[in-house]
């Protein structure tokens, strides 16, 4: 005997239904509609509602066969009560938490026929499906990682290489994919400045990850770090946690001509062109300064730039 679903059906009782009642009388129509039952059987939901249309109670009940307009039922399914509904009360078909119940543990025992479910991963690691079970994603990076101690700096570099430069224009956004190792909380960014620019800022924000891994939805801008002089520039920022089990773009948006530190190894690769095989690590757009960070990334081949990363050192936060 299997379950049985319809979309977007309902119906109202042509005949009265008394607790004891083991069969319901709808519109011939959607009877109609929910085919020869045979074997299987469906879960409806009989509801009463106060003359607001609020819903005041209700009855689910299992529909074992069909005949006409005339449905064989189960009273009181899932732990509800067999009442008397009278004459137009409305029955429809609706997910229930029986139906949910099942679903969660024929995934979390591999239902659906061998490793066929998909029960959670074990721990706080990030993981990958394969092969029908969770594996951890694992790296001697990964494990050779510790997380910084309070009040000291992790960045957006994903091996130790040695800093070169990045020069921006005014204007200038550009971004780059990175994911921390662990959950972090952070209440202070550092950039270097290389070259400064007198009254010129750099503001700094996050970007989710599209279902490929392209910017998105701008999640927090973190505010605006003075780039006037060269050394090291910082602000305070609100305590904020990133999560190892997302991707995130780090943008820096210039409104000068400024020139920070920034890595070249061991930066993702977003892939090449096909004519001069230009291997691309960033994107890079122009939008006025005076108009914030976009409020969400419109991704174009044209973005695709090849060049150092500008560093972004984070401060690990109190907990």
């Amino acid at each position: 005997m299997a379950r049985r679903f319809i979309n977007n059906w309902s119906a109202a009782l042509t005949a009265e239904l008394a607790p004891a009642g083991l069969s319901m009388s709808i519109d011939a129509g959607a009877a109609e509609r929910l085919g020869t039952i045979g074997t299987d059987y469906y879960l409806l939901t009989l509801v009463a509602r106060d003359p607001a249309g609020v819903e005041t109670a209700w009855e689910i009940v299992k529909v074992t066969g069909r005949s006409a307009g005339v449905l064989t039922i189960v009273r009181g399914q899932e732990g509800t009560v067999a009442n008397t509904w009278p004459v137009g009360s409305v029955v429809e078909a609706r997910i229930t938490a029986g139906d949910m119940a099942e679903l969660w543990t024929a995934a979390h025992d591999g239902g659906g026929g061998g490793d066929g479910g998909i029960p959670e991963p074990t721990g706080t690691a990030l993981n990958l499906r394969a092969a029908g079970a969770w594996r951890p994603l694992d790296s001697m990076l990964a494990r050779l990682t510790p997380l910084p101690q309070v009040g000291n700096y992790l960045d957006n570099g994903f091996l130790w290489s040695s800093p070169t430069n990045n020069a921006f224009i005014p204007d200038q956004v550009k971004a780059a994919p990175w994911s921390p190792l662990r959950d972090v909380v952070i209440d202070e960014l550092r950039i270097r400045v290389q070259t400064g620019s007198s009254g010129g800022y750099i503001r700094v924000g996050l970007y989710s990850a599209d279902e490929m891994g392209w910017p998105n939805e701008l999640l927090v801008t973190f505010g605006q770090i003075l780039v006037s002089t060269s050394g090291d520039k910082w602000i305070s920022i609100t305590p904020y946690t990133l999560r190892a089990d997302r991707v995130y773009w780090i943008a820096f948006h210039s409104s000068v001509g400024a020139t920070v530190e920034a890595l070249r190894e061991g930066m993702p690769s977003l892939g090449q062109g096909s004519a001069a095989l230009t291997r691309y690590n960033m994107l890079q757009q122009s939008q006025p300064f005076s108009g914030g960070l976009p409020a969400t990334w419109t991704y174009s081949d044209s973005d695709l730039v090849s060049g150092a990363v500008p560093v972004l050192r984070m401060r690990r936060a109190e907990v």
